[in-house]
């Protein structure tokens, strides 16, 4: 038996830079008080968000072929109302609530077997905008449908380990991975001083960029394989998050894909682009 599970993270859906459907459909009151169908205009960014996936997707599909798929969302899937600049104009919260379930539409199209959400952080998701997107889907789709905080998910012989928080990518450049390598032993020994097996993969999401570490594991005379990946976004950069990155000109978007046979994980493929955000010229 083979099976796929595609990861991703951080769409922002509500955000002017996040994912955005160009065919999602939003109800707003016209001059006359009646109810309106309206869909936001994409901007350059997300129009470029959204061909990114649908080239994901034509690469999954032809990856899968007739085995099925997976799908993991580990969080924020939308932006929330406390950082006002980069909502979109004239929507609200429960207007996220329904991009975010129209970004999920092409998945749900390609007839995935399942999906999994992990809830995000509070600030972009305050009123529960999982389990309310989880909700709406289960009410128009035939899926398995389930909302967690913190996930063991075992697929044959192997566990995955799904959160929404996780490492920092690292503050310089040839510092990138160290603290991921850190959080994954950790995790592995708690793991251990818990009674439980350690998870095969430990996937992240929150810091909108693609670390990918291994940690190779020997205990009581077995060695084992390990590893933590974090899952860059879905969205693009704004006003905080270049405050937060100190400036960092490389923005990298995109999701993985974990392969199984036979309840073995046999590869991780990584669907991820970098896009340099910086403006050049000769004076």
């Amino acid at each position: 038996m083979r099976q796929l599970v595609v990861v991703r993270t951080d769409c922002h859906g509500g955000h002017c830079l996040g994912a955005l459907n160009p065919d999602t459909i939003l109800w707003r009151l016209d001059c006359d008080g009646n109810a309106e169908p309206w869909t936001p205009d994409l901007c350059g960014v997300q129009e470029k968000l959204w061909q990114f996936q649908r080239e994901d997707l034509a690469r999954i599909k032809d990856l899968a072929g007739n085995d099925p798929i997976i799908l993991i969302d580990l969080g924020d899937q939308t932006q929330g109302t406390r950082f006002t600049s980069a909502i979109i104009p004239g929507t609200c919260q429960d207007d996220q609530t329904e991009i975010a379930c129209w970004n999920l539409v092409p998945f749900l199209k390609m007839g995935v077997k399942a999906l999994r959400f992990c809830t995000g952080t509070h600030v972009h998701v305050p009123d529960s905008s999982e389990a309310r997107i989880a909700a709406r889907l289960k009410n128009n789709w035939d899926v398995d449908i389930r909302v967690m905080h913190h996930g063991r998910v075992t697929f044959g012989q192997e566990i995955l380990d799904l959160t929404h928080h996780g490492p920092h990518g690292g503050s310089r450049d040839w510092l990138h991975g160290n603290i991921s390598t850190y959080a994954l032993k950790d995790r592995i020994y708690r793991d251990r001083r818990a009674g439980k097996q350690p998870a095969r993969v430990y996937l992240r999401g929150h810091r909108h960029v693609f670390r990918w570490v291994t940690v190779h594991d020997t205990w009581d005379g077995v060695t084992t394989t390990h590893d933590l990946i974090t899952v860059p976004s879905q969205c693009g950069f704004g006003d905080h998050a270049r405050k937060v990155t100190e400036a960092d000109p490389i923005i990298q978007n995109g999701l993985i894909v974990l392969e199984f046979v036979d309840g073995k994980l046999v590869k991780i493929h990584d669907f991820v682009r970098e896009t340099d955000l910086r403006t050049e010229e000769c004076l």
